[in-house]
């Protein structure tokens, strides 16, 4: 199909474009996932499958076929850095996040197969490397932060307990405080502690368990600065763990927002039992990052 069929079908009120079937137009969408052309991946691909999925136009089954194409997906060019490939990974795990969202809302998947999920997206998060938010003239790849949305959908599984939200905790301790070349200045540190934030609000974890993420997250950037060591993927580094630290501290302070038209609000809308024990503990983190800019306690 060209452009001009799919501006006229985004433009009408039509669920499936008049004369056509969702079978037959599903894996054009999914090939644009990866196109470098980002209003075929933002505007058409993700914003029609994330309406027919959203809408309850595929089978389970299908919806499972979906899967294990976006889950291949994700292997394409994982490791490189700098080339289109990114697109195809990045948009096919936000479409994936759409489905296991589908599942959080209307139960299909089975515990295998959204644990399988579970540990493709954390293998996924430490093996990306191209960490690029806005590209310019191909617009978005942004992989952290579409990880991000997937740990933000899958803590909400109502198969996933305490223990794997500490796995998911520490993936993103290990992500943020790592020494990259890439700085997160595209609202990155927000999403991930989004994450963090739908995390909490199961009140699975007590603050023995987070405190020990703490001190895993602060570790490598206390290390930076006692040692000196001033290269730049250090000091990418040290800023992303601080700007994730700020960021899930303002969160928990100020309460995060709450989905646009999400079904369930009460769950975003109320705050973690832990609350008042760990903004104290995330501001003394901070201070462990940065001692030499805070007064001690």
């Amino acid at each position: 199909m060209d452009r001009t069929f799919w501006q006229a079908f985004l433009t009408s009120d039509e669920p499936v474009p008049a004369g056509h079937s969702i079978d037959e137009l599903t894996p054009e969408l999914l090939g644009y996932l990866g196109s470098p052309e980002a209003w075929l991946r933002d505007e058409v691909a993700y914003l029609v499958l994330d309406s027919w999925i959203s809408h309850g136009f595929y089978t389970p089954e299908q919806l499972r076929e979906l899967l294990t194409q976006l889950a291949a997906n994700l292997q394409n060019g994982l490791g490189e850095i700098g080339d289109d490939r990114v697109f195809l990974r990045s948009f096919s795990l936000l479409v994936a996040n759409e489905i296991l969202e589908r599942d959080n809302l209307h139960p299909f998947l089975s515990e295998a197969e959204l644990r399988e999920w579970l540990e493709r997206a954390l293998h996924y998060l430490a093996a990306e490397r191209d960490l690029r938010g806005y590209t310019g003239a191909h617009g978005w790849a942004h992989t952290a932060a579409h990880t991000a949305d997937t740990l933000w959908v899958l803590s909400r599984s109502r198969y996933l307990g305490a223990a794997d939200l500490v796995r998911m905790l520490d993936a993103i301790a290990d992500k943020v405080s790592a020494p990259v070349a890439q700085v997160y200045i595209y609202g990155e540190d927000q999403r991930l502690a989004s994450a963090v934030m739908s995390m909490l609000r199961r009140d699975l974890l007590d603050m023995a368990a987070l405190n020990a993420w703490l001190a895993r997250l602060v570790a490598p950037g206390s290390t930076f600065w006692r040692a000196g060591d001033f290269a730049q993927e250090a000091a990418s580094a040290l800023h992303n763990t601080k700007l994730f630290l700020h960021s899930t501290y303002l969160q928990l302070l100020l309460g995060s927002r709450v989905p646009h038209r999400h079904p369930n609000r009460a769950y975003f809308e109320r705050a973690p039992a832990v609350r008042a024990a760990l903004l104290p503990a995330l501001a003394e983190a901070a201070r462990t990052l940065e001692p030499i800019f805070y007064r001690s306690p």
